[in-house]
């Protein structure tokens, strides 16, 4: 369990009489001589840079403090588009609570500060164990679960090839390695949520680190592990690495909160504590992303940092590039805000790269891999649509049984059921939209960051795009589970495609002929 701040300073030598009044506070007109700059004004790159180390340096060690970046600044709970200088801290208080040491100045050098809340720390999952059967588990994907036997749960953000040529999952040192590392330990994934086993080895330890560069380590696959280059749900493969861009949307998959969003709020250094050795605690000043909620003000839930999702990888799916590596959260913002180190400085430093369906195949291994790597070769050459083959040739779950279903109102296609039965068919209408999207984004009719309640008008803005739409579903009847075809004039005849996935959903029951 993570510690409390006031606590985790017991473990470090630092010499403090009293802190629990002690915050940082941007405070609006007051406490600073220098003149405010015009709301107009933006500073250069070089000035940023320039502001951002004097900010470490002066800052940098108060025991408040938590980070340092450029990014957007923040008014009333919500972001605007000025990019500026921000510190962040463990708790912010009322000007009134504050001595006049403690409040930061409004600028440096002409360059405005903001101060953002973030108490970050490194989370896994808890998970028990057992002894009993051996697990024989099924393709290792980006965004399943991994672990040690010695600790919790996390993430296996992505297939990589490491500096010898073998495959391996890559998450995070706090979920691989830890404290205790040696060279060789088991990696081992659950069968069933929270479950380990000593039996469901997938690989062992090979490299790990704890820098400024990341918290990150690669475990090696196990040559009887068969694996695939791609995020699991999502069914994103990432093809390049490449920096984060202040604003953009980004997608990971994690083992607890499955598939998320969240856009690019600051780049810079980050302080976490970690214990490196029994009751001994060190802080690493990380260089990473942060994350947070898509939606204007963070209206758009964002369950990005639950426990477990770390070594999650944030993917960029427009562009497929490889972005971050989930390293923390922020608990005092119940998962709302995240950290990911720079996924292409760890790459480097472990001399790594991203796999590929080249190296999928080259593996070769199990005869089930074989098959379906010359499948995903056919899918890959085929056509215009190799995300969606892809999508259809590894849909290999079927539709809920009949006795699972819900009872549908055929005029208003309403809930006629409990609450248990609407969550079973939320979750439907969920995977039915991960597939539509990947189809459509492959299609190129919308983009991967379309949301469900996306409008027919906004995505659909002409009768070939209506056209193109039908064809793609009737194309891929058995992805949605289709006994019939799908005809233009019901498309049309919906708002949204919450609408569309209701119909596929409904129609794939036998609710409507």
């Amino acid at each position: 369990m993570a510690l409390d701040w006031r606590e985790s300073l017991n473990h470090r030598s630092v010499k403090v009489k009293d802190f629990s009044g002690f915050a940082l506070e941007m405070c609006k007109g007051a406490m600073s001589m220098t003149p405010s700059i015009s709301d107009t004004a933006r500073p250069s790159s070089d000035s940023l840079a320039a502001v951002l180390a004097e900010a470490k340096r002066r800052f940098g060690q108060l025991p408040e403090y938590r980070g340092a970046d450029r990014g957007f600044r923040w008014t009333n709970g919500k972001p605007t588009d000025e990019v500026t200088v921000r510190i962040h801290v463990a708790r912010k208080l009322p000007e009134k609570a504050l001595s006049p040491g403690q409040i930061l100045p409004k600028e440096i050098d002409g360059v405005r500060l903001d101060v953002i809340e973030g108490d970050y720390r490194a989370m896994r999952q808890t998970g028990s164990v057992a002894d009993d059967n051996i697990f024989e588990p099924h393709y290792i994907l980006g965004g399943t679960s991994c672990g040690r036997m010695s600790g919790g749960l996390g993430t296996a953000g992505i297939v990589v090839m490491d500096r010898e040529g073998r495959p391996g999952i890559l998450s995070n040192w706090h979920v691989l390695a830890g404290m205790t590392a040696k060279r060789g330990d088991p990696i081992i994934t659950p069968d069933r949520p929270g479950a380990l086993k000593r039996g469901n080895r997938i690989g062992w330890l090979s490299q790990w680190m704890l820098d400024r560069h990341g918290d990150a380590a690669i475990a090696t696959l196990d040559s009887a592990i068969q694996w695939l280059p791609i995020q699991d749900r999502s069914f994103l493969q990432a093809k390049e690495l490449r920096q984060a861009r202040l604003g953009e949307i980004l997608t990971k998959t994690g083992q607890a909160s499955g598939v998320t969003r969240a856009r690019v709020d600051g780049i810079g250094s980050y302080r976490l504590s970690y214990e490196t050795s029994p009751g001994v605690w060190t802080d690493h000043h990380i260089e990473a992303v942060k994350l947070v909620s898509p939606g204007p003000g963070g209206s758009e839930a964002l369950e990005a940092s639950s426990a477990g999702d770390s070594g999650a990888v944030w993917i960029h799916a427009a562009s497929n590039a490889a972005i971050g590596l989930h390293c923390a959260s922020d608990a005092s913002a119940t998962g709302e805000h995240a950290l990911a180190c720079h996924l292409e400085a760890v790459l480097d430093q472990f001399e790594a790269r991203l796999a590929g369906f080249d190296d999928f195949l080259a593996a070769g291994g199990t005869t089930g891999q074989q098959d379906l790597g010359a499948q995903a070769q056919g899918a890959r050459t085929r056509g215009p649509e190799p995300a969606a083959d892809l999508f259809a040739m590894l849909s290999q779950a079927a539709m809920p049984a009949k006795h699972d279903m819900v009872e549908i109102d055929h005029g208003t296609l309403g809930m006629q059921t409990d609450a248990p039965e609407r969550e079973k068919h939320r979750q439907r209408i969920d995977a039915i939209w991960q597939k539509l999207r990947a189809a459509l984004e492959s299609a190129g009719i919308a983009s991967y960051d379309a949301p469900l309640t996306s409008r027919f008008a906004d995505l659909i803005d002409s009768p070939r795009a209506s056209q193109e739409l039908t064809g793609l579903i009737n194309h891929h009847l058995h992805r949605f589970g289709l006994s019939r075809k799908i005809k233009e004039d019901e498309i049309l005849n919906f708002k949204t495609f919450y609408d569309l996935c209701w119909l596929l959903d409904a129609i794939a029951r036998g609710d409507i002929e």
